[in-house]
């Protein structure tokens, strides 16, 4: 672009060298200028972000000769987030009925939307994406934005294994001030508390962790801590498969969901799977045992205590159920804090004796928003007069087998059996059979071998109540 000389021309060359240097100090000072405005820019709190995700949209604000830019609600979109947040949680706990469309997934979320004609951004503002319609993908990704809740972050791409950076988004790092706190850079569309509980159910969507089906009791079952009640001796999720079947011939299981191929080393060969109605029947009858031994075993107690916990947070007022909601945010999101705090430590940021008090005191700040979530939620008392209703779960005859056809087992539909499991079930864990047949051929089936269950237990009681310990 700057010409042609001729060989040996040494002036030529050095005129080409003084046009290239002049060049590259222009743009070396057109760079600078812009790191400079656009440090400018971030002290006035302005966006940096390039296109604001979707629900929201950059405002260009004149401050002297400085243009910044601030988030404000795309009302239309902002309203179309908080009813997809709102279907989300209405629907969240029901379970998939096989062949009909599940309202609160992501799948059955987009597909009511294109059906009703809402538009997306490209629809509605581009040219190139005016057929565009509305992904899982896609939906995923806004949901998963902190922007939405109003928080300030940075982008985390994927790297390469020879350090190079892709444009493939990883996740999200929130900025924080010196206790912790997110930065917040426009009103929420979406509350941070609620927000951090929509991650939660997004982060549990995994393989193997989709929303419950709706024909097996214990299928994609989740505790308290949002993971899989069934797991395999490989800590991978169980599903249930032919579970609806009606063919006698057919005997409906739950089985591992680890992909076909090679095991993983000190993992089990092959599948691992366990007859669904054998399994079912004796997680029932082993809670029943339990509930009647609660009288005259005291290590039992603690279970009796914490399922009657989780039952009466499902009766208490709405108030103090949307504070301890907002608590468990605040507990949350300090965790988090402290962990990435952490990572900068062991990254060097804090290097030096000026770096570590810094960093000891931003420690102890979030520390002390920790102590103060746990305290607050300490002193959230479930109401004390609930109980259990062990007099409908149980028959009045003891001779009357909890699970039989005069039982109230027999009669509850599955939504009810579910609840009923996750009182008092934290974990169980199925080992992989000894022979193909998982039992002698001429024994009856047995799945208790095989069968380890953990039984729920306040969290700050130390371990987990187990089979070991509970029984």
């Amino acid at each position: 672009m700057e010409g042609v000389f001729a060989p040996k021309d040494n002036m030529a060359l050095i005129y080409l060298i003084m046009r290239l240097d002049a060049a590259h100090q222009e743009s070396q000072n057109k760079s600078q200028a812009v790191r400079d405005v656009k440090a400018a820019q971030r002290d006035a709190g302005s966006w940096l972000g390039g296109a604001p995700t979707y629900g929201l949209r950059a405002e260009k604000e004149i401050h002297g000769k400085l243009a910044v830019y601030r988030l404000c609600h795309e009302d239309d979109e902002a309203k179309n987030l908080r009813e997809i947040w709102a279907t989300i949680k209405v629907h969240m706990d029901e379970p998939i009925k096989p062949g009909k469309k599940h309202p609160g997934s992501l799948s059955g979320i987009c597909a009511d939307m294109n059906e009703r004609g809402v538009p997306t951004r490209g629809r509605r503002k581009g040219k190139e994406r005016a057929d565009s319609q509305w992904a899982t993908r896609t939906l995923k990704g806004i949901l998963m934005n902190p922007a939405i809740a109003g928080m300030s972050y940075e982008t985390i791409y994927k790297v390469k294994e020879d350090g190079t950076r892709t444009k493939t988004v990883e996740g999200y790092r929130i900025n924080r001030d010196d206790e912790g706190r997110p930065i917040m850079i426009c009103e929420p569309i979406i509350p941070p508390s609620e927000w951090y509980e929509l991650q939660d159910w997004l982060a549990g969507r995994g393989r193997g962790q989709g929303l419950s089906r709706g024909t097996s009791v214990l299928a994609s079952l989740k505790n308290t801590d949002k993971e899989a009640v069934l797991t395999c001796e490989c800590t991978r999720p169980m599903t249930s498969l032919n579970a609806a079947t009606t063919d006698p011939k057919v005997k409906p299981v739950y089985r591992c969901t680890r992909a076909p191929g090679a095991a993983a080393e000190d993992e089990h060969e092959g599948g691992n799977a366990i007859m669904l109605k054998h399994l079912d029947e004796h997680v029932a009858r082993r809670i029943f045992a339990l509930i009647r031994a609660a009288e005259d075993d005291p290590e039992v107690l603690p279970v009796i205590a914490e399922a009657t916990r989780t039952f009466a947070r499902s009766m208490e007022s709405p108030e103090a159920a949307a504070e301890r909601t907002k608590l468990v945010a605040e507990r949350a999101d300090a965790t988090r804090a402290l962990t990435e705090l952490y990572d900068d430590f062991d990254a060097n940021v804090y290097s030096g004796r000026m770096g570590r008090d810094r960093f000891l005191a931003k420690k102890a700040k979030i520390e002390s928003r920790l102590d103060a979530a746990e305290v607050r939620l300490g002193d959230l008392r479930e109401p004390e007069d609930v109980v259990l209703p062990l007099s409908e779960w149980l028959p009045a005859d003891p001779d009357i087998d909890p699970v039989g056809e005069e039982s109230w087992w027999y009669g509850a539909d599955l939504n009810a059996r579910r609840s009923f499991v996750s009182l008092f079930v934290r974990r169980i864990v199925i080992t992989k059979a000894e022979s193909r047949w998982g039992h002698s051929r001429t024994a009856a089936y047995d799945v208790e071998p095989r069968v380890k269950l953990d039984w729920v237990r306040r969290s700050d009681d130390g371990d987990d109540a187990s089979e070991d310990g509970a029984e």
